[in-house]
């Protein structure tokens, strides 16, 4: 067997078994389930398209053999095969207007913060359908996915911390839960695949010896992380109509603008991370800040988000600033 097809099928064979992980070892295998589109990104930025594909394709009928049901197989497609597949097609596509991109240029390719805020509208026609949606005597969509939530809380074992939680709790977490389900497993996906796509541009970066070659740059991507401007105008946008309608639309728009914020944030993290470089022990202020940003509260998220506003409004000026040398 060719080498790059070896690769390519042990990248889809591991990518199946990272997707299955929880039923076969249980919840503690949920980490390796997060990052399971990696060996099929991975295989596409080491051994191109064809590499990738092929990985794809043996992932899908593993998964079709071993899991036996059509629904098992539609959530592999939409988690694992839907990210990784437009992240290998935009990871490999040339910066427009360049004819011949040479491996070795990173400005010869697609920039990743095009790539993260292309993946990033992967969710929104599914959210944009879900406005459609006729709930009947339901009520709106906001009422269909809490009688949803209600009736699995309901169906929980008579010993089961849902089942005995005081009611005027239990309520406050079905109010959360509907206002924030759309949009935080639009979140989780989007993170998976952002996940992923690091955790393999990081294994390809240190294949290349071994593959023999470098099907694009594998420039860090952090660093140079920009987001094109009609992403944020976009987000503020969705974040305006989520403020001011009300019904499915505004129910849509607020689960949108939870995961449209996710590139944001992490440009967020770029001006903390550029920060940090500038202290003699970088790691002395990483390490506090992501104990802080994880256990503290949602508030850390919102300030995350503000400086990543900042960074971006930092990186227009720079860009100004850039033309106009050029100019003169």
């Amino acid at each position: 067997m060719h080498p790059t097809v070896a690769l390519a099928v042990a990248a889809g064979l591991a990518n199946a078994v990272l997707f299955a992980s929880p039923v076969l070892m249980g919840p503690s295998a949920l980490m390796a389930w997060c990052v399971s589109p990696m060996p099929l990104i991975l295989a596409g930025l080491a051994l191109g398209r064809l590499g990738g594909g092929i990985a794809a394709g043996v992932g899908l009928v593993t998964v079709l053999l071993v899991g036996g049901s059509g629904l098992y197989a539609a959530t592999y497609a939409v988690s694992d095969l839907l990210p990784a597949l437009l992240i290998v097609g935009l990871a490999l596509r040339p910066y427009p207007g360049v004819t011949a991109p040479d491996p070795r240029r990173a400005e010869d390719w697609y920039p990743p913060g095009a790539i993260l805020a292309r993946l990033a509208l992967a969710p929104l026609p599914i959210l944009a359908a879900l406005t459609l949606v006729d709930a009947g005597d339901a009520g709106d969509l906001r009422d269909l996915v809490r009688a949803t939530v209600e009736g699995v809380m309901s169906a929980q074992a008579p010993g089961s911390p849902f089942a005995t939680m005081d009611p005027a709790i239990r309520a406050q977490w079905v109010d959360a839960m509907v206002r924030w389900f759309p949009g935080v497993i639009a979140q989780v996906w989007l993170l998976r695949a952002v996940g992923s796509a690091l955790l393999a541009h990081r294994l390809a970066r240190s294949l290349v010896g071994y593959v023999g070659r470098t099907v694009r740059a594998m420039a860090p991507v952090l660093m140079a992380l920009t987001l094109p401007s009609w992403y944020v105008a976009l987000l503020l946008g969705v974040t305006g109509l989520a403020l001011v309608t009300g019904g499915s639309v505004g129910y849509i728009a607020e689960s949108a603008a939870v995961f449209l914020v996710v590139p944001v944030l992490l440009l967020g993290l770029k001006l903390v991370h550029a920060g940090a470089r500038t202290t003699p022990r970088p790691v002395w202020l990483l390490s506090p800040f992501y104990i802080v940003l994880v256990f503290v509260s949602g508030l850390g998220y919102v300030a995350l988000a503000l400086a990543g506003l900042v960074e971006f409004s930092l990186s227009l000026r720079r860009r100004a600033a850039g033309r106009a040398s050029e100019e003169e």
